[in-house]
Formats: C-alpha cells, structure tokens, sequence
C-alpha cells in the first residue's frame, strides 16, 4: 500500500471512529444507533448565484440579498456553491481581495444577514491562512455568528498544487440534529460521506461547482452525472442532501447549475435549472423511519468482508 492510500485510509478511520465510538465495532448496535438517531423537521435552501458583479463586496452583497430573499421561503439551512466568492469577473487585484480569512469581510457579512434570516448559510471561498491556502465553506449561523468553517479533504487536479488539503469532516450541531457538510469532489468518494453519516446527522451539505469545458464534454460529463452521484449519496446513507452549484460560464468552463435535493430514499425533492435562484424543500424525517423499516441499510451491512476499504 503506498504512502497516499495508507494515510487516506487512517483519516476516514479516525473519523468514524471518532464519532460512532466503539458502537462501529459491532454493525448490529452500530446501525441500531444510526436508525435510533432523531432528527428535527427544517426547511432545505439550496441558491443559485451568478456571480457576474466585478468586485468581491457586490458578490458577497448578492448572496446576502439571496439569503433575504429565501428566508421569505422560511428555510433554516440555505446551502451557496463552492468557491462562491471566489470565481468572478476580477481584475488580478479583485481576484487577491476574493481569498480571505475565515472569519473575515465576507462571512461578517453573511452571517449578519443569517442573523436578519433566522437561518444557517454555507457558501464558498479561497481561505487565507498564513502562507497556505484553503478550498473552505463558511458556516454562518441564525446568532450571526461563525458556526464552523470545512477545508475541503479531496483536492481536485490543479488544486493540488494550488491549495493545502483540510484534514476534518464537518459536522456542526443545530436545534434540529447534526448537519454534514462537504465540497464538490468529496462526492466522489462514498466512504467519506459514510464517514459523515455515521455521527449520525440527518443532513449532509453539498457545495460544488461542477463544470464542464471542451475535453470533459467529449466524456459526456454533464448535470445528469452530477445529480448521478448526489442521489447515490443521499440514498445509500439515507440523509438529506441539499447540493448548491455555481451558474454562468468563466473561462470556457459553463458550469452545470442545476443546484438540487435529494431524500433520503433516493428520490428529487427539485432541482433548478440554469438561471439564478432558490429551491426549498421540506424534510419529512418521520418517513425516513418508515423508509428504514423497509431499507433497512445499515443494519445489513457485511463490515466484517470488507475491512479493507472501510476499516468500520
């Protein structure tokens, strides 16, 4: 096993371990202590932001009226893309004012407007930390306050050489459960959002800002494969995934908009199409119980044949 592969496999390791204790040691009482779980109703946002403003404050100050308008909606949780700050019209200087701190400008401007909205936000942006670099959501809260911030673990190509890997899983605790949240290409792995599911929490976010240029669309790659791995997830964890995509077309690359929910039972609670805009779905957690009569997933699985590539 190489270095690489050894270290990813100890991360995701420890990161169910850490949160299902020693209940992943036997699958019977791990499971029942997912199924047992409780999860509070709450109103799934997910935003469509075109950000064609050629400054990072007029971007920000988009999302912020997004967020306002939404709360109309009445949702708790309203879920921006990756990078949401980051990707723009910008001069070479505007591009250096779109990498911040977290906490800084831009999430004391979200999170006063969470505040206005009585609702959690998470949306994207390059993070400054020192020397080093972060692919990072910002998680504001309805206090307006900083919830937690998430580092994106699985670096996509170029941003390997770009951007330094998070080492966490996010998951931050509100009124109505725990809460999940991840970054576009962590979807490509299931054991990572396994890890997630595993706390146990009821929803796992999704920022992204999938895209497709000349060489991607000769594979066909497209939003049907994106909506693809956004149902395969929500399904087989049984958790609510809200999944918010950038719109609009930088450099070449059109990205696929498209923003959606999926239900635990693998079924669309919506999704958007190109524009910008917001969709709201309600979760419906006592069918979730009734789902895991019927599918009873967790309780089924065989962790014993396969260590190698769970290790829980």
């Amino acid at each position: 096993m190489n270095e690489s592969n050894s270290t990813r496999r100890s991360f995701l390791k420890t990161a169910a371990l850490a949160g299902a204790g020693t209940m992943v040691v036997k699958s019977d009482s791990y499971a029942s202590y997912r199924g047992n779980a409780d999860f509070d109703d709450l109103s799934l946002a997910v935003m469509q932001i075109y950000n064609d403003q050629p400054t990072v404050e007029g971007n920000v100050r988009k999302i912020v009226d997004r967020v306002l308008k939404t709360s109309e909606k009445g949702a708790n949780l309203m879920v921006a893309a990756e990078l949401q700050i980051s990707i723009g019209p910008y001069s070479e200087k505007e591009a250096e004012n779109a990498v911040q701190t977290i906490p800084g400008p831009a999430t004391e401007m979200v999170a006063a407007a969470s505040r206005k909205a009585n609702a959690y936000v998470i949306f994207g942006l390059t993070e400054r930390d020192g020397d080093d670099r972060y692919n990072a959501l910002a998680i504001t809260g309805p206090k307006g306050d900083l919830v937690a911030k998430y580092r994106k673990v699985h670096l996509f190509g170029s941003e390997n050489k770009r951007l330094k890997k998070g080492d966490k899983l996010c998951i931050f605790t509100t009124e109505f459960g725990k809460i999940g949240a991840t970054i576009c290409y962590d979807i490509m792995y299931p054991e990572y959002f396994r890890a997630i599911a595993a706390q146990p929490v009821g929803v796992i976010a999704h920022s992204t800002a999938m895209n497709s240029d000349e060489l991607t669309d000769t594979f066909g790659w497209s939003a049907d494969m994106y909506h693809t791995l956004v149902r395969a997830r929500s399904f087989e964890n049984q958790v609510y995934i809200p999944s918010g995509d950038l719109c609009g077309v930088f450099k070449s690359r059109y990205f696929f908009a498209h923003s959606c929910i999926y239900t635990p039972w693998g079924m669309s609670a919506g999704s958007l199409g190109d524009a910008e805009g917001a969709l709201v779905a309600r979760t419906e957690f006592k069918r979730l119980k009734e789902w895991q009569k019927i599918a009873p997933y967790w309780e089924d699985r065989r962790t014993e044949l396969y260590p190698k590539i769970l290790d829980f």
